[in-house]
């Protein structure tokens, strides 16, 4: 389990709550909140390292012994409560609270994990919002969402929000470089098809299909900017590919939505891309993986594609 330092991007979400670490003292109720994913659980458990951390309080430090409690889930203070649609679910959170009552067993700070928090059901939501708006001392709430919206706004009203993004391409590839011992091809194609979720990429990293992919995706690209013989050329080799095409346009879907985000400035080195052309070149490319999945000829999606993506001059 990493510490605050150790989580992969989210700056912005980090400085949030170091600020409150640092600072008077952190807020009793917390909503993490964002895509699938993106460290928003392991975020929970360095907030919880960070409360109670003997060797370096408000960071974390990931060896020490309380450290090592939470990471293996053995910490008296620190309560992960996985949210399940059963229907004694308000009964479970109802027998959660008591406990609470009490002074911290051993460490600083009480840290209790609701996961997934947008899972409440409205009986078993109202119930935590009434600990929610009396806190008890020493205890600190953390609701990870990536539906925030179904929560109820009275508990949403109640928690202090932090906002967790999805990854770039840029921040993934070299963390699987360095963490999984993956070849650098290979953690750039899990990192593109990832969608910004480091779960997502790790769990694509043992596919052994993905460099491959990713090279004739990059083949298409560089089509886009060539001429029409070559753009007719790179359609051809997807003749009769179903099922391959629909795979390659997701990936070409997401390349294409990384420059986007480079051009509006929100991760890496800004590009200097049409926000505008590249959201048609998005609309464009899942308009083409919707006609393939409804029997359009791969060669002949892919041929329009290409065309309507050199129109528009996007190129990743």
């Amino acid at each position: 389990m990493p510490a605050l330092a150790d989580i992969v991007g989210q700056e912005q979400a980090l400085g949030q709550l170091r600020a409150a670490l640092t600072g008077a003292r952190p807020h009793h109720a917390y909503l993490f909140e964002g895509p699938e994913g993106v460290g928003k659980g392991t975020a929970a458990l360095a907030l919880a390292q960070a409360l109670n951390c003997l060797r370096r309080p408000s960071e974390g430090c990931a060896g020490c012994d309380a450290c090592l409690k939470i990471r293996d889930g053995l910490h008296p203070d620190v309560i992960s409560f996985e949210v399940l649609p059963e229907k004694g679910q308000a009964e479970r959170v109802r027998g959660l609270l008591p406990s609470l009552a009490f002074a911290p067993h051993e460490g600083r700070a009480r840290v209790v994990v609701i996961d997934p928090a947008d899972g409440l059901n409205t009986t078993s939501a109202n119930v935590l919002l009434k600990t929610l708006e009396e806190p008890p001392p020493s205890t600190h709430f953390v609701l990870v969402s990536s539906v925030a919206t179904q929560l109820l706004e009275t508990i949403r009203s109640r928690c202090q929000r932090v906002r967790f993004r999805a990854l770039a391409t840029e921040e993934i590839a070299p963390w699987l470089v360095a963490h999984q011992e993956l070849s650098p091809a290979a953690a750039q194609s899990a990192a593109e098809l990832s969608g910004g979720s480091l779960g997502r990429a790790l769990a694509l990293a043992e596919s052994d299909d993905l460099s491959e992919r990713s090279r004739r995706v990059d083949a298409l690209l560089v089509a886009v900017g060539g001429s029409d013989v070559q753009r007719l050329e790179a359609a051809a080799e997807w003749t009769g590919e179903r099922e391959e095409s629909t795979a390659a346009l997701e990936l070409l879907w997401l390349k294409l939505r990384d420059v986007l985000w480079r051009a509006e400035g929100l991760a890496g080195e800004p590009l200097a891309q049409s926000p505008r052309n590249l959201m048609l070149g998005l609309r464009a490319t899942e308009e083409a993986r919707q006609a393939i999945e409804g029997f359009v000829n791969p060669q002949l999606a892919m041929e329009h594609l290409l065309l309507r993506l050199a129109q528009l001059r996007v190129m990743a």
